[in-house]
């Protein structure tokens, strides 16, 4: 898991241990704030719907690789801690968080 604090919030990208794939990945992220509150999304590339598509033709999932859905979806060119980072802080700025990412609760 890597954890960045920013200016207003923390940031959680939570890596396995594999280093993550730039163009074909996914990844967790959960967004902090100093009141408690947390929201959570998958960030993916576009390459990598299209690896899941295919392996979902292969195992029959998602009528066959037909369809591709997930809920706190976030696409990305690239899966870079960047490119998160600067993601979150423009989704924040113009108030889309609270619609992309799900809220939870802290247990």
């Amino acid at each position: 898991m890597l954890t960045i604090q920013e200016a207003d919030y923390q940031l959680l990208i939570l890596t396995g241990p594999d280093p993550l794939d730039p163009q074909d990945d996914n990844v967790d992220v959960e967004v902090v704030f100093p009141n408690g509150e947390r929201y959570v999304a998958t960030f993916f590339t576009l390459k990598n719907l299209e690896t899941i598509m295919d392996r979902h033709a292969q195992s029959g999932e998602c009528n066959y690789g037909k369809y591709l859905w997930a809920a706190d979806m976030v696409i990305v060119r690239e899966l870079t801690t960047e490119a998160i980072r600067e993601t979150v802080a423009y989704m924040i700025l113009e108030r889309e968080l609270e619609s992309a990412f799900s809220h939870t609760k802290d247990f």
